[in-house]
């Protein structure tokens, strides 16, 4: 109720995004959640956007090679969706959403880097202050790349990311999406260059 609250008390001072992370054990609930929303009439208040949720970050590090068959079942990915499955999911709320009177206008626009980790002058900052260039490296000490305090450090952590070419991976150069992509997320591709670090646009344009 107060999140309901708080997007009546702002939506006309700021723009305002609700993201719906998804998984296998709460695809039944995105379809409630979004006639949820229209029923309070949030449908030129709010932008919405769907995600798959990922097996990532410093608590899931050890485990970054289990992505590769990660999928519905696995041991280590529990409910995860692969990106392709995700894909047909992504377009099937894409539409109900649409039917439900929410705005998705916007066509995909051509891009010249891949997201704000391999922008020279993109950071992420902890509440500490520490910097970093990706949010999924967010709380790993060892991916810090400097202080707001005291500047940041040309590391080979904070290098990975300025030098990241999507030109290096053949699925990219062959890819027809690549250009509205420039491969999507630098960490997904340098933790698994396989199809399943690709953004959805992919299969949902195939």
């Amino acid at each position: 109720k107060r999140i309901i609250n708080n997007i009546q008390n702002c939506h006309d001072l700021l723009s305002i995004v609700v993201r719906i992370n998804l998984d296998t054990s709460n695809l039944e609930e995105a379809k409630h959640l979004i006639n949820y929303l229209a029923d309070h009439e949030f449908q030129n208040k709010i932008q919405l956007s769907f995600a798959p949720v990922h097996n990532e970050g410093l608590g899931s590090r050890e485990r970054m090679a289990s992505r590769l068959t990660c999928g519905i079942g696995n041991n280590q990915c529990g409910d995860l969706l692969g990106i392709k499955e995700f894909s047909y999911v992504y377009i099937d709320l894409i539409e109900y959403a649409f039917n439900k009177g929410f705005p998705f206008t916007n066509y995909p626009l051509q891009k010249s880097n891949a997201c704000i980790a391999d922008l020279s002058n993109g950071y992420v900052v902890e509440p500490d202050g520490s910097l970093h260039k990706c949010w999924q490296t967010v709380t790993d000490p060892r991916e810090s790349i400097g202080n707001v305090f005291s500047g940041t450090r040309f590391t080979k952590s904070y290098t990975k990311w300025l030098i990241f070419d999507p030109f290096k991976y053949e699925k990219c150069r062959e890819c027809k999406v690549l250009p509205i992509c420039m491969g999507w997320c630098p960490a997904k591709i340098l933790n698994d260059p396989s199809l399943e670090s690709c953004h959805v646009i992919k299969f949902s344009i195939d």
